[in-house]
């Protein structure tokens, strides 16, 4: 090899949830340089050989830690999962028809995250929602419901904590057509 032409000492990889999907967003740090991860869930850090640690963290999983060697001219491959982090926590409550205060028994309430969307189907009889086992942060939750305008509320909940919040959610209007 010409000297002109060294290779670089490098670690790369990818991120990937327990199932083999890759995670999108995680924050991968090698001693004071921090990445995050692009949409198919790579990184590359370009190092010096030696000893380096890997964090990898992200918002609802379990947080993992690396040490590892690289020798110079190497371009090591550090492939890791990460596991989904379950909690204690809860967010419930009811959807109801903000005009007349019928519970609406037809519909779906999301969270939405930036890794893992969760739905929770409202009850036939009684219009009521629940998210359990979720971790400490903070949840963007939507009503999805026919005929009905979307709601969004933003709620930050704690460890061991439970949080109702009720939607009174209304009608969308009529709108006519602009052909006829």
């Amino acid at each position: 090899m010409d000297e002109n032409e060294k290779k670089l000492t490098a670690i790369v990889g990818y991120i990937y949830t327990t199932k083999g999907r890759p995670i999108a967003g995680a924050s991968v740090k090698c001693d004071r340089a921090e990445k995050i991860t692009l949409f198919d869930g790579s990184y590359k850090f370009q190092v010096d050989p030696g000893w380096h640690i890997i964090n990898v963290y992200l918002e609802g999983f379990m947080k993992q830690e690396k040490e590892i060697f690289i020798e110079e001219n190497e371009e090591m491959r550090l492939d890791i999962q990460l596991e989904e982090n379950i909690g204690d926590s809860k967010i419930y409550g009811y959807i109801t028809d903000k005009e007349t205060g019928k519970h609406i028994v037809d519909g779906m309430v999301f969270i939405i995250r930036p890794t893992s969307n969760r739905n929770s189907k409202i009850d036939l009889h009684t219009g009521y929602y629940e998210f359990n086992e979720l971790t400490s942060g903070t949840y963007n939750v939507w009503t999805s419901i026919i005929q009905y305008k979307d709601e969004k509320f933003v709620i930050s909940i704690g460890q061991h904590e439970s949080i109702r919040h009720d939607f009174q959610v209304m009608k969308k209007e009529d709108e006519e057509v602009p052909w006829g």
